[in-house]
């Protein structure tokens, strides 16, 4: 759980330019949870990237690097940051959008509760 609250926050941190950039200054758009569909898309996406033991490799070592991040070096946080989503961006649109679902998602939820199970068997493979 802890890998995927933090994989989730860099990720949010490092998109956070990209939506500041597109909102208004004067108001804030309210993050509109996702659907059903948009998380069982997202569990079946994060399922098969755990299934791939290549990807899989991949996802773990950039984890591993960010884990060994001190919490006040942000700068290199980001850097990894961005390393892990050059990553996830590298194995296809549908693995992104999977990560941006998990990132609105209520963990209490239902939803939530998906995908952090899904999550939990990502992070099973990189001995977390």
């Amino acid at each position: 759980m802890k890998t995927f609250l933090a994989t989730t926050a860099i990720c949010a941190l490092l998109t956070m330019p990209v939506f500041a950039q597109a909102a208004k200054p004067e108001a804030e758009e309210p993050v509109t949870p996702p659907t059903a569909a948009e998380v069982d898309s997202a569990v079946k996406e994060i399922n098969a990237l755990v299934a791939d033991d290549k990807k899989v490799a991949g996802y773990c070592a950039i984890q591993k690097e960010l884990a060994a991040v001190p919490e006040t070096d942000e700068k290199k946080a980001e850097e990894v940051g961005t390393k892990m989503d050059t990553y996830l961006a590298s194995l296809g649109e549908p693995v992104t959008e999977a990560f941006g679902v998990a990132e609105v998602v209520d963990p209490a939820s239902e939803d939530g509760k998906k995908i952090d199970t899904a999550f939990g068997a990502l992070e099973a493979k990189c001995g977390s």
